[in-house]
């Protein structure tokens, strides 16, 4: 069960969460020196929220990570077309994350780092539209060769 300090601290997170997509979203119909004041505003506020002294320690953990990453929270209220959200890139790794889950992951540093590659290369090549074995094929024929390995296009 929450603490009252839990809850108002949880209400405070989610009311500079709204006010923030709410500035994101208006960010057209303002004039860039109140657009500019009003970003200063919610960045005090983490800034506040990140400093207050709490009793609870899972808020003690969250508001020091606030205050340490109070300038990136707020990236997709200045920079138009960052998302509010991490939604996509947390898909981006969900199947990845079942496939370590179900395999037991890696038994030594060095499977977990091949793993780690082989996922990031499927995954560049699922976003370019590209299918995987080719790309492999060409890629172990030209190191066996000598050749360069082909490179994932930018």
């Amino acid at each position: 069960d929450p603490t009252p300090e839990e809850q108002a601290a949880a209400k405070e997170v989610k009311r500079i969460y709204a006010d923030a997509c709410r500035l994101e979203r208006d960010r057209g119909k303002l004039a860039p020196r109140v657009f500019g004041r009003r970003l200063a505003l919610l960045k005090d506020r983490l800034l506040d929220l990140g400093s207050r002294d709490f009793q609870s320690a899972t808020w003690k953990r969250l508001s020091a990570r606030i205050l340490k990453y109070r300038n990136e929270l707020l990236t997709f209220v200045e920079f138009p077309g960052v998302p509010a959200d991490n939604n996509h890139a947390e898909r981006m790794i969900r199947p990845n994350v079942i496939f370590r889950k179900i395999s037991f992951q890696n038994m030594s540093r060095k499977g977990a780092d091949a793993h780690e590659v082989l996922m990031s290369l499927l995954q560049s090549l699922r976003l370019q539209g590209r299918t995987a074995i080719p790309f492999f094929k060409t890629a172990y024929l030209k190191h066996r060769q000598g050749n360069p390995i082909p490179l994932l296009s930018c």
